[in-house]
């Protein structure tokens, strides 16, 4: 690169810096609400976030999609479809990425008058697009993780006591599948046999968007994990509403929430957290994120940041925005070379035995819009660009753990493993997370930090990609230090060695063990 081609290169990134500065977040705005239960340890939070996407409500984002779709078909620009404009929507495919329930036909005709009205089309297309958020889990590995923390369980209480991690080493015996007197992460993780593939295998989410259509899911989720007695009912305090907020919704004056209390409730709930999250499309510009509780006088802070720390009732989290617009360019690109890859013959089009391997997985007819039996490049990339503009009518916020599990506690020097004094020292190092001091450490105390990254929907290429990988060991430590006799005994290389490591008298092992740990240090060796 030349020196002048650099310099034009700071002048342009300066510019931008300088043309888009970072604003303070405004407030909420139409379109921008959507209610969320948070399944905290403690209790349940009732969330309300206002996304934004460049200062509009996100709701907004299918209708923007679908009236630039609608606009292309309507020829004399009188705001209807006719059926001649019906049909050349239908038979240039694309509206073939909304799927069947987006197929323009007399279905979507609701007043039979022979037009397709703006707000027919939309309604009948809607119902493919979907809701217009979702949650997910952000992993997708096809491996899964052996829970040690049910095996310690011992009494299934969900709890992990003192005394069960001073046994730990013996419980947890028989997964050291090479019998080296170490714990490996390779050993805890195996293969998904579920049949169902890395993204559909079923998993809790710590959150739930609350639609009509989860009111009573999200209603029979309270009740079971914070539910009283036969959990068929729900303390009136447990959800920290007003009082004339909850008199309003206990119908039968009882002091609990049923689950029909609990689903109207629901319908319109009280937030007792409020999130402001705004996604720019601009480049040049940041995602900025904002926290306040609306029951709180005074609590609400105006600040810009690109993340937020968040911690209520034993649930932490960093939350932020991403943007995907760098993401949408790639994803053409990609398959303008997954074209040329694809065309064997070099003919300028894509037989629908070529088509396969796009890898686009989706029928060779939804992508011929001419229905001529061939697919050529301008083809390929329409419904690519049609396509990402559609997910990126949808919000998706991805929920992630920073994997801080018990494994990973109790593996102090974080290189994969967990050793014989490591084993030995767990009980102790652990107890600081007994915060009610208790004796013994719940999901709250053990549970990580959760990353919730709130952004447009990804376009097919980056969706297809696996976000998961394997865990795996870091290089064994070696012993630093020692007499020879120590490093030959240390058959595992750990820097340790272990009773059954140790060549001599049991006598003479108790005697060097000093701190009585059952491991001989490179210190203890040398004293």
């Amino acid at each position: 690169m030349s020196i002048s081609t650099l310099v034009l290169l700071l002048l342009c990134l300066q510019a931008a810096f300088v043309d888009s500065p970072a604003k303070p977040p405004g407030g909420p705005v139409k379109g921008d609400a959507q209610d969320l239960l948070i399944l905290a340890a403690e209790r349940p939070i009732l969330l309300k976030v206002h996304l934004q996407v460049d200062g509009r409500g996100f709701r907004g984002l299918q209708d923007d999609f679908l009236n630039q779709l609608f606009g292309s078909f309507d020829a004399d620009k009188d705001g209807v479809w006719s059926e001649a404009e019906a049909a050349v929507a239908q038979d240039s495919g694309k509206l073939a990425p909304l799927g069947e329930n987006g197929r323009v036909d007399g279905r979507a005709d609701l007043n039979k008058n022979g037009r397709y009205e703006k707000e027919e089309v939309f309604e009948h297309a809607r119902g493919a697009l979907g809701e217009p958020f979702r949650v997910q889990l952000e992993s997708q590995s096809p491996f899964r993780q052996t829970s040690i923390q049910d095996r310690l369980d011992r009494n299934a209480d969900g709890r992990v006591s003192m005394e069960e991690l001073r046994n730990a080493r013996q419980a947890l015996g028989k997964l050291d599948l090479d019998d080296d007197e170490i714990l490996s992460a390779e050993e805890l993780v195996i293969p998904d046999e579920s049949g169902l593939g890395p993204s559909q295998v079923s998993v809790d989410l710590p959150i739930l968007a609350l639609t009509s259509a989860t009111r009573v899911q999200a209603a029979q989720e309270l009740l079971r994990r914070y539910g009283t007695g036969s959990a068929a009912s729900l303390d009136v305090g447990v959800l920290q509403w007003p009082a004339e907020v909850a008199k309003a919704i206990d119908i039968d004056a009882n002091g609990l929430f049923n689950e029909a209390e609990l689903v109207q409730g629901l319908s319109a709930p009280v937030p007792q957290v409020e999130w402001l999250v705004q996604l720019p499309k601009a480049s040049g510009r940041i995602t900025t994120v904002q926290v306040w509780e609306p029951l709180q006088e005074g609590s609400r802070k105006p600040a810009v940041a690109a993340s937020m720390p968040f911690a209520l009732a034993g649930f932490r989290a960093d939350v932020r925005g991403m943007t995907t617009r760098a993401e949408v360019s790639d994803n053409r690109n990609f398959y303008a070379i997954q074209f040329l890859r694809a065309d064997a013959d070099k003919n300028q089009y894509l037989s629908e035995s070529e088509f396969g391997s796009v890898d686009l997985r989706v029928p060779f007819a939804q992508v011929d819009r001419n229905k001529d039996g061939m697919i050529k490049r301008e083809e390929l990339l329409e419904y690519v660009n049609l396509d990402s503009q559609l997910v990126a009518t949808r919000v998706t916020l991805l929920v992630a753990n920073d994997g801080k599990g018990l494994f990973e506690l109790m593996d102090s020097s974080l290189d994969g493993r967990i050793t014989a004094s490591e084993f030995a020292s767990a009980a102790d190092r652990l107890s600081a997370r007994d915060v009610n001091r208790d004796g013994q450490l719940d999901a709250s105390e053990l549970l990580g930090r959760y990353r919730l990254t709130f952004g447009l929907e990804k376009p097919r290429l980056f969706q297809q990609m696996t976000r998961g990988s394997r865990m795996t060991s870091r290089t064994p430590r070696r012993p630093k230090g020692g007499p020879a006799w120590f490093n030959n005994m240390d058959r595992n290389r750990d820097g340790e060695v272990s009773a059954r490591e140790f060549l001599g008298p049991p006598a003479a092992f108790q005697k060097l063990d000093t701190d009585a740990n059952g491991v001989l240090s490179v210190i203890e060796a040398v004293q």
